[in-house]
């Protein structure tokens, strides 16, 4: 709120000359879907932005085991820093960030947040239940260096935003268990990305 003394403003406390404008505020944070799951506030579904840079591949019309999963874009670890870092209010989670979710039930989070369609049936994991509506869809991979999808309806990775050396880390789910875990990956490989809304 701004008062007025004379030909001073004041704001929060602070006096201002009135030829100085107050600062703006803001941007609003993007206008992503969101889901809750904690104390964390993830984006779903997953990214779907291409800056023009390298390292991004769209692929329309995802098949996995009979559904379509829609438009999917992949993204190399460089792309998916570089435009995350540019997102307002959003980041790309950190392996840390990760492991908070993970760490919510490491051997069943899997399951909860997987999709209840599209999935590789097996005995040990397949469909999700989708309990918090994260809707982990089996995307894949997209090999840039083949210039394929790979893997659909059996697995996917999110990238973190943590490397280590030449790698990066990212979660993977897989068709064939319930529970979710962290690797090292190139960072050359084609993943998909959620982002984490900052606090």
């Amino acid at each position: 709120m701004f008062t007025k003394n004379g030909n001073i403003l004041k704001i929060n406390g602070n006096w201002l000359n009135p030829s100085n404008s107050p600062v703006p505020p803001g941007p609003e944070p993007y206008p992503f879907e969101e889901v809750t799951i904690g104390t964390q506030i993830w984006s779903k579904p997953n990214l779907d932005i291409d800056d023009g840079g390298e390292g991004i591949h769209k692929v329309d019309n995802v098949i996995a085991n009979g559904y379509n999963l829609g438009t999917q874009y992949y993204y190399t670890w460089d792309a998916a820093t570089r435009i995350c870092s540019n997102i307002v209010g959003w980041h790309l989670p950190t392996k840390d960030e990760w492991e908070v979710l993970i760490n919510r039930r490491p051997d069943m989070i899997g399951k909860w947040i997987k999709s209840t369609y599209g999935w590789e049936p097996n005995e040990y994991g397949g469909n999700g239940t989708d309990s918090y509506g994260f809707t982990a869809l089996p995307v894949g991979t997209w090999e840039f260096n083949n210039n394929r999808l790979v893997n659909n309806g059996y697995y996917t990775w999110h990238w973190s935003a943590t490397p280590r050396g030449t790698y990066a880390y990212a979660n993977i789910l897989q068709f064939t268990g319930n529970n979710a875990g962290l690797d090292p990956y190139s960072k050359d490989k084609g993943f998909v990305v959620r982002l984490i809304k900052d606090t």
